[in-house]
Protein backbone atom coordinates (compact mmCIF):
# COMPACT_ATOMS: atom_id res chain seq x y z
CA UNK A 1 0.00 0.00 0.00
CA UNK A 2 1.53 3.30 -1.13
CA UNK A 3 0.60 6.45 0.82
CA UNK A 4 1.61 10.03 0.12
CA UNK A 5 1.83 11.55 3.61
CA UNK A 6 1.41 15.32 3.69
CA UNK A 7 1.24 15.95 7.42
CA UNK A 8 -2.45 16.81 7.07
CA UNK A 9 -5.35 15.11 8.78
CA UNK A 10 -6.61 13.09 5.78
CA UNK A 11 -3.36 11.28 5.00
CA UNK A 12 -2.74 10.87 8.72
CA UNK A 13 -6.03 9.02 9.18
CA UNK A 14 -5.48 6.92 6.06
CA UNK A 15 -2.08 5.86 7.39
CA UNK A 16 -3.36 5.02 10.88
CA UNK A 17 -6.35 3.05 9.55
CA UNK A 18 -4.09 1.18 7.12
CA UNK A 19 -1.75 0.32 9.97
CA UNK A 20 -4.59 -1.01 12.15
CA UNK A 21 -6.01 -3.03 9.24
CA UNK A 22 -2.72 -4.49 8.00
CA UNK A 23 -0.52 -4.83 11.10
CA UNK A 24 -1.16 -8.60 11.32
CA UNK A 25 -0.63 -9.24 7.61
CA UNK A 26 2.38 -9.40 5.29
CA UNK A 27 1.23 -6.33 3.36
CA UNK A 28 3.72 -3.47 3.59
CA UNK A 29 2.76 0.16 4.09
CA UNK A 30 5.09 2.36 2.05
CA UNK A 31 4.88 6.04 2.94
CA UNK A 32 6.55 9.04 1.34
CA UNK A 33 6.67 12.70 2.29
CA UNK A 34 7.41 14.52 -0.97
CA UNK A 35 8.24 18.11 -0.16
CA UNK A 36 8.75 21.43 -1.90
CA UNK A 37 9.64 24.84 -0.35
CA UNK A 38 5.92 25.66 -0.07
CA UNK A 39 5.49 22.98 2.59
CA UNK A 40 5.66 24.28 6.15
CA UNK A 41 8.23 22.94 8.66
CA UNK A 42 5.49 21.72 11.00
CA UNK A 43 3.93 19.73 8.14
CA UNK A 44 7.22 17.99 7.43
CA UNK A 45 7.84 17.26 11.11
CA UNK A 46 4.39 15.74 11.51
CA UNK A 47 4.52 13.80 8.22
CA UNK A 48 7.83 12.23 9.24
CA UNK A 49 6.46 11.35 12.67
CA UNK A 50 3.44 9.68 11.06
CA UNK A 51 5.51 7.82 8.48
CA UNK A 52 8.14 6.58 10.91
CA UNK A 53 5.44 5.40 13.35
CA UNK A 54 3.10 3.48 11.04
CA UNK A 55 4.96 2.64 7.82
CA UNK A 56 7.19 -0.36 7.25
CA UNK A 57 9.04 1.71 4.62
CA UNK A 58 9.12 5.50 4.94
CA UNK A 59 11.25 8.21 3.33
CA UNK A 60 11.17 12.00 3.09
CA UNK A 61 12.23 13.28 -0.31
CA UNK A 62 12.53 16.80 -1.71
CA UNK A 63 11.03 16.99 -5.22
CA UNK A 64 11.81 20.71 -5.67
CA UNK A 65 14.40 20.23 -8.43
CA UNK A 66 12.09 18.02 -10.49
CA UNK A 67 9.20 20.48 -10.13
CA UNK A 68 11.28 23.57 -10.84
CA UNK A 69 12.83 22.09 -14.00
CA UNK A 70 9.42 21.24 -15.38
CA UNK A 71 7.92 24.60 -14.38
CA UNK A 72 10.88 26.42 -15.96
CA UNK A 73 10.59 24.49 -19.23
CA UNK A 74 6.83 24.96 -19.46
CA UNK A 75 7.06 28.68 -18.70
CA UNK A 76 9.78 29.11 -21.31
CA UNK A 77 7.54 27.49 -23.92
CA UNK A 78 4.02 28.48 -22.82
CA UNK A 79 4.30 31.58 -20.62
CA UNK A 80 4.22 32.36 -16.90
CA UNK A 81 2.16 30.14 -14.62
CA UNK A 82 -0.16 31.14 -11.80
CA UNK A 83 0.42 29.86 -8.25
CA UNK A 84 -2.44 27.41 -8.79
CA UNK A 85 -0.86 26.05 -11.97
CA UNK A 86 2.49 25.63 -10.23
CA UNK A 87 0.68 23.82 -7.43
CA UNK A 88 -0.83 21.42 -9.96
CA UNK A 89 2.66 20.64 -11.29
CA UNK A 90 3.79 19.78 -7.75
CA UNK A 91 0.77 17.53 -7.15
CA UNK A 92 1.32 15.70 -10.44
CA UNK A 93 5.03 15.25 -9.75
CA UNK A 94 4.19 13.66 -6.40
CA UNK A 95 1.82 11.22 -8.10
CA UNK A 96 4.48 10.25 -10.65
CA UNK A 97 6.69 9.26 -7.72
CA UNK A 98 3.90 7.34 -5.94
CA UNK A 99 2.79 5.56 -9.13
CA UNK A 100 6.39 4.49 -9.73
CA UNK A 101 6.53 3.00 -6.22
CA UNK A 102 3.28 1.13 -6.90
CA UNK A 103 4.78 -0.39 -10.05
CA UNK A 104 7.97 -1.37 -8.20
CA UNK A 105 6.15 -3.04 -5.32
CA UNK A 106 3.05 -4.41 -7.06
CA UNK A 107 1.04 -2.03 -4.90
CA UNK A 108 -1.87 0.40 -4.93
CA UNK A 109 -1.82 4.13 -4.26
CA UNK A 110 -4.21 5.19 -1.52
CA UNK A 111 -6.59 8.06 -2.25
CA UNK A 112 -6.97 10.36 0.79
CA UNK A 113 -9.76 12.67 -0.43
CA UNK A 114 -12.89 13.41 1.58
CA UNK A 115 -16.37 14.37 0.39
CA UNK A 116 -15.90 18.10 0.97
CA UNK A 117 -12.79 18.22 -1.22
CA UNK A 118 -14.57 16.09 -3.82
CA UNK A 119 -17.46 18.56 -3.98
CA UNK A 120 -15.13 21.57 -4.24
CA UNK A 121 -12.86 20.03 -6.87
CA UNK A 122 -10.09 20.66 -4.34
CA UNK A 123 -7.75 18.16 -5.94
CA UNK A 124 -5.67 17.83 -9.08
CA UNK A 125 -6.58 15.51 -11.95
CA UNK A 126 -3.53 13.28 -12.47
CA UNK A 127 -2.16 14.52 -9.16
CA UNK A 128 -3.33 13.96 -5.60
CA UNK A 129 -6.53 12.34 -6.91
CA UNK A 130 -7.79 9.95 -7.89
CA UNK A 131 -5.73 7.23 -6.29
CA UNK A 132 -6.45 3.53 -6.68
CA UNK A 133 -8.35 2.93 -3.44
CA UNK A 134 -10.07 5.08 -0.85
CA UNK A 135 -10.56 3.69 2.66
CA UNK A 136 -13.96 5.38 2.98
CA UNK A 137 -12.90 8.94 3.79
CA UNK A 138 -14.62 9.82 0.52
CA UNK A 139 -17.99 9.42 2.27
CA UNK A 140 -17.09 11.82 5.09
CA UNK A 141 -17.38 15.60 5.06
CA UNK A 142 -14.24 17.38 6.23
CA UNK A 143 -15.94 18.31 9.51
CA UNK A 144 -16.63 14.59 9.98
CA UNK A 145 -12.96 13.80 9.31
CA UNK A 146 -12.13 15.78 12.45
CA UNK A 147 -14.79 13.79 14.35
CA UNK A 148 -13.17 10.56 13.14
CA UNK A 149 -9.79 11.78 14.41
CA UNK A 150 -11.33 12.45 17.83
CA UNK A 151 -12.95 9.00 17.76
CA UNK A 152 -9.54 7.42 17.13
CA UNK A 153 -8.13 9.44 20.02
CA UNK A 154 -10.69 7.80 22.31
CA UNK A 155 -9.92 4.40 20.77
CA UNK A 156 -6.22 4.65 21.57
CA UNK A 157 -6.96 6.04 25.01
CA UNK A 158 -9.21 3.05 25.77
CA UNK A 159 -6.65 0.64 24.28
CA UNK A 160 -3.64 2.02 26.10
CA UNK A 161 -2.10 -1.45 26.24
CA UNK A 162 -1.31 -1.23 22.52
CA UNK A 163 2.34 -0.35 21.97
CA UNK A 164 1.29 2.26 19.43
CA UNK A 165 -1.34 4.02 21.59
CA UNK A 166 0.79 6.66 23.33
CA UNK A 167 2.48 7.75 20.08
CA UNK A 168 -0.86 7.74 18.24
CA UNK A 169 -2.44 10.05 20.80
CA UNK A 170 0.49 12.45 20.39
CA UNK A 171 0.23 12.34 16.59
CA UNK A 172 -3.54 12.85 16.49
CA UNK A 173 -3.40 15.79 18.89
CA UNK A 174 -0.73 17.45 16.74
CA UNK A 175 -2.66 16.76 13.55
CA UNK A 176 -5.86 18.23 14.97
CA UNK A 177 -4.04 21.44 15.88
CA UNK A 178 -2.35 22.04 12.51
CA UNK A 179 -3.85 24.54 10.03
CA UNK A 180 -5.00 22.65 6.91
CA UNK A 181 -3.26 23.76 3.69
CA UNK A 182 -2.90 22.35 0.19
CA UNK A 183 0.88 22.16 0.66
CA UNK A 184 1.40 23.84 -2.71
CA UNK A 185 1.63 27.45 -1.57
CA UNK A 186 -1.60 28.55 -3.25
CA UNK A 187 -2.80 30.15 0.00
CA UNK A 188 -2.09 30.25 3.73
CA UNK A 189 -4.93 27.83 4.50
CA UNK A 190 -7.66 25.83 2.80
CA UNK A 191 -10.49 28.00 4.10
CA UNK A 192 -8.72 31.17 2.94
CA UNK A 193 -9.15 29.82 -0.60
CA UNK A 194 -12.84 29.19 0.05
CA UNK A 195 -13.52 32.56 1.70
CA UNK A 196 -15.06 31.09 4.87
CA UNK A 197 -13.76 30.72 8.42
CA UNK A 198 -13.73 26.95 8.84
CA UNK A 199 -14.82 23.64 7.36
CA UNK A 200 -18.04 23.54 9.39
CA UNK A 201 -19.19 26.60 7.41
CA UNK A 202 -18.00 25.12 4.10
CA UNK A 203 -19.84 21.86 4.79
CA UNK A 204 -22.99 23.71 5.82
CA UNK A 205 -23.04 25.58 2.50
CA UNK A 206 -22.48 22.42 0.43
CA UNK A 207 -24.96 20.31 2.37
CA UNK A 208 -27.64 23.01 2.34
CA UNK A 209 -27.32 24.04 -1.31
CA UNK A 210 -26.70 20.68 -2.97
CA UNK A 211 -27.84 17.88 -0.68
CA UNK A 212 -31.23 19.05 0.58
CA UNK A 213 -34.41 20.59 -0.78
CA UNK A 214 -33.07 24.12 -0.82
CA UNK A 215 -35.29 27.16 -0.55
CA UNK A 216 -34.57 30.86 -0.83
CA UNK A 217 -34.75 31.03 2.96
CA UNK A 218 -31.89 28.51 3.21
CA UNK A 219 -29.64 30.69 1.07
CA UNK A 220 -30.61 33.78 3.07
CA UNK A 221 -29.75 31.95 6.30
CA UNK A 222 -26.29 31.10 4.94
CA UNK A 223 -25.40 34.62 3.84
CA UNK A 224 -26.79 36.06 7.09
CA UNK A 225 -24.78 33.57 9.13
CA UNK A 226 -21.49 33.67 7.23
CA UNK A 227 -19.53 35.78 4.78
CA UNK A 228 -21.75 36.25 1.70
CA UNK A 229 -18.79 36.31 -0.68
CA UNK A 230 -17.49 33.08 0.86
CA UNK A 231 -20.87 31.37 0.52
CA UNK A 232 -21.04 32.34 -3.15
CA UNK A 233 -17.41 31.30 -3.74
CA UNK A 234 -18.02 27.81 -2.33
CA UNK A 235 -21.10 27.46 -4.57
CA UNK A 236 -19.14 28.64 -7.62
CA UNK A 237 -16.27 26.22 -6.84
CA UNK A 238 -18.76 23.36 -6.68
CA UNK A 239 -20.42 24.33 -9.96
CA UNK A 240 -17.22 25.10 -11.87
CA UNK A 241 -15.57 21.78 -10.96
CA UNK A 242 -18.46 19.52 -11.94
CA UNK A 243 -16.34 18.19 -14.84
CA UNK A 244 -13.87 16.74 -12.32
CA UNK A 245 -16.57 14.59 -10.75
CA UNK A 246 -17.47 12.93 -14.04
CA UNK A 247 -15.83 9.68 -15.09
CA UNK A 248 -12.99 10.53 -17.45
CA UNK A 249 -12.62 10.44 -20.35
CA UNK A 250 -16.03 11.79 -21.28
CA UNK A 251 -17.05 9.69 -24.29
CA UNK A 252 -20.01 10.71 -26.46
CA UNK A 253 -22.68 8.08 -26.99
CA UNK A 254 -23.14 6.39 -30.34
CA UNK A 255 -26.37 8.38 -30.72
CA UNK A 256 -24.52 11.67 -30.13
CA UNK A 257 -21.95 10.63 -32.74
CA UNK A 258 -24.71 9.78 -35.23
CA UNK A 259 -23.72 6.11 -35.32
CA UNK A 260 -27.09 4.64 -34.28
Amino acid sequence: VIIGISGGIDSCLSTIISYLALKDTNIKIIGRYLSTPTNRPEEKELACLIGETYCSDFKSYDISNSCQKLIYELEMEEGEMSRLQRGNIKARTRMIYLRHLASLHNGIVLDNDNFTEWNLGFWTIGGDSPGDYNLGLHYLWKSEIYKLANYLLKYFDLNSSLNISKKSIEILNKTLSIVPTDGNGVSNSDCEQFGLDNYEQVDDVLQTMYYSNTTTDDYVRLIDSYNEQGVDKVMILHQNTEYKRKSLPIIPTEKELGLE
